[in-house]
C-alpha cells in the first residue's frame, strides 16, 4: 500500500504530516511521489490564507478525477485547520472525501488504514508516535 501527503501551511502541518507519514510506515506502507501512484492521498492544509484554501479546493478537485477514473478506487483523508468548525460545509462541498481530521488528530486518518502485509496488525498511537494526545478535541470522522 502506498500513500501520498499534499502539506501547505505551517510548521504545524508539516510536522503532522511527518508524524503521519510515520504512522503509515508503522502500518508497512511506503510513500509514493505522486498521489497517482497511492492508494491513499492526504491533504493537510491550513486556511489562514485563502490562496491555500484555494489551492487545496482544486487539489482536492484533482484527486475526485483521479478517483473516479480508478478501478480499486483512492482513498482521500483532509487533515489540518481546513477541518474543525467548517466540517459539515466540507462535506457537503468534497463528498469524496472519505476521512476528515483536525490538526493533531492523524490518528483517525490511521484508523481507516488496513494494515500492509507483514506489518504490525495494531496503528500506532500519537504517544508511541512521540506526541502526547491531544486532550478535549474530537477527530472527525465520515
Amino acid at each position: 500500500m502506498r500513500y501520498h501527503i499534499w502539506t501547505e501551511g505551517c510548521q504545524m502541518n508539516e510536522a503532522d504530516s511527518e508524524k503521519l507519514a510515520a504512522g503509515l510506515a508503522k502500518l508497512g506502507w511506503t510513500e509514493a511521489p505522486k498521489a497517482d501512484e497511492a492508494d491513499l492521498a492526504v491533504v493537510n492544509t491550513c486556511v489562514v490564507r485563502q490562496k491555500a484554501e484555494d489551492r487545496a479546493a482544486g487539489y482536492l478537485g484533482h484527486l475526485r478525477k483521479l478517483k473516479e477514473s480508478r478501478e480499486g478506487g483512492l482513498q482521500i483523508a483532509v487533515m489540518g485547520c481546513m477541518v474543525g468548525p467548517r466540517t459539515e460545509d466540507l462535506r457537503s462541498r468534497f463528498p469524496y472525501v472519505d476521512v476528515w481530521a483536525r490538526p493533531q488528530s492523524f490518528e483517525v486518518v490511521l484508523r481507516s488504514c488496513p494494515t500492509a502485509v507483514g506489518a504490525n496488525a495494531r496503528a500506532p498511537s500519537m504517544t508511541s508516535l512521540g506526541r502526547s494526545p491531544p486532550t478535549a478535541r474530537r477527530a472527525f470522522e465520515r
